[in-house]
């Protein structure tokens, strides 16, 4: 399969609609799921992982919710959501329990032949950080061996890529703006806060998920749904070519080194189904 071009942009502003004036090229994207294997061929895909890594990756869920692997849920309105981003902790039992079996992916995934990142992924430093540099196939994996589902639509399937998906659609957007209630531009209010969350304010560096008590909301509960790592989301849209790993899928909540705009509940950014950045993560929803 050829490289994934890894080409980024940003749909919508605060009203979610899209907006293909707003396309930019995200620096570092162009790290495809295929570049990625042979980046893994060097060695990164021969990380050790332990299956007694984060034995504290599977709290009691939240009121309300199932019990399920992965990260505690937590209750935001009608489903439930993940109370964090997924960590490498949490990530590292995954590949534990996978073994190496890439089986079962959707159609669209058949190219991906590791679910180990590309690189950055050093449990014994960072296990209480976002996992990143997974693809979309790597992030809906993981929910499914987890009991859970990668966010998408509110009826249970994926979100609609463009128009109405963009916001009232999608759980991701419903759990960071407290299900469209006017309050929560961004999860923790309708003003912005520099300090709040994990952004271009510090630098661009990633932190701990959920050590910043102030990036709460739109739910009580929910952390880091405005910076630190974008998030990927079930909803995408077919690529005009290239194959399934070139297709489009949305990322939510900016980053550590997004702009304040960027940020908040409703702009969207896609990315390249088989493409993996430093700044993108993820989190699973409810079964």
């Amino acid at each position: 399969m050829a490289a994934a071009t890894g080409c980024a942009a940003i749909l919508g502003g605060e009203a979610g609609v899209l907006d293909e004036g707003a396309a930019s090229v995200e620096a570092g994207s162009a790290d495809s799921n295929p570049d990625r294997d042979a980046d893994r061929a060097d060695g990164a895909g021969d990380a050790t992982v332990s299956a007694d890594a984060g034995t504290d990756a599977t709290p009691e869920a939240g009121p309300g919710c199932p019990e399920a692997g992965g990260g505690p849920l937590v209750r935001a309105g009608s489903f439930c959501i993940d109370r964090t981003e997924v960590t490498v902790a949490q990530y590292t039992l995954f590949l534990a329990a996978k073994g190496g079996d890439v089986s079962g992916q959707p159609a669209e995934c058949a190219a991906n032949t590791t679910y180990v990142p590309s690189s950055g992924f050093t449990p014994s430093v960072t296990n209480n950080f976002p996992v990143v540099n997974v693809s979309w196939c790597d992030a809906y994996m993981f929910c499914k061996w987890a009991g859970k589902r990668l966010c998408g639509g509110t009826d249970g399937g994926a979100a609609t890529f463009s128009g109405a998906g963009l916001t009232t659609e999608s759980q991701w957007y419903n759990a960071c703006s407290h299900a469209a209630d006017g309050q929560h531009l961004y999860p923790y209010g309708n003003s912005f806060n520099a300090s709040a969350c994990a952004i271009d304010a510090d630098g661009g560096a990633l932190i701990e998920a959920g050590s910043k008590a102030g990036c709460v909301g739109g739910y009580p509960g929910i952390f880091d749904m405005s910076g630190n790592v974008r998030e990927w989301e079930d909803s995408c849209t077919p690529a005009a070519d290239g194959g399934p790993a070139f297709d489009l899928c949305r990322r939510r909540g900016g980053a550590a080194d997004d702009t304040a705009a960027e940020n908040a509940c409703a702009p969207v950014q896609v990315l390249a189904r088989g493409s993996v950045t430093a700044h993108t993560g993820f989190r699973c929803c409810g079964p």
